[in-house]
This record gives C-alpha cells, structure tokens and sequence, in this order.
C-alpha cells in the first residue's frame, strides 16, 4: 500500500527513515560531514515540507495495512 506523505507525523516518519538510509548507506560514499550536510539541508523535517509545497511529492509503502502504515 502507497501512503500520501501529508501530515507532520509522517513527515517525521520518513525523516527517521532518511536519518537511518543516508547513516547506513552514505558514508562509504562520502564524509560524515557531507551526510550531516544533506541530512540538515534537504531532509530534515522543514526542507520536505517545502518540497511538499512546491509540489514534490513523498509516499511511504507499506505492508499489511492500517493507516499511516
């Protein structure tokens, strides 16, 4: 199931999984500053209610049900 990134709650979902994504994944890649940077500049909670707004859109996909996954 496809769930509409809208509300604050779960904004603040895919905040939490980005933090866990990018500091799993990215440091290999590049330095733990430039994931702080990302993180901080495109991924936090306001940078994606500002992408919301100009019209990006966010989905979290879930299994089994329920609302809000």
């Amino acid at each position: 199931m496809f769930v509409v990134v809208d509300t604050e709650d779960l904004i603040q979902r895919v905040v939490v999984l980005v933090d866990l994504i990018w500091r799993e994944h990215y440091p290999a890649v590049i330095s733990e500053q430039q994931v702080e940077y990302m993180l901080a500049k495109f991924q936090g909670p306001e940078s994606i209610q500002e992408q919301i707004r100009e019209g990006f859109e966010y989905y979290l996909v879930c299994r089994g049900g329920g609302a809000g996954c």
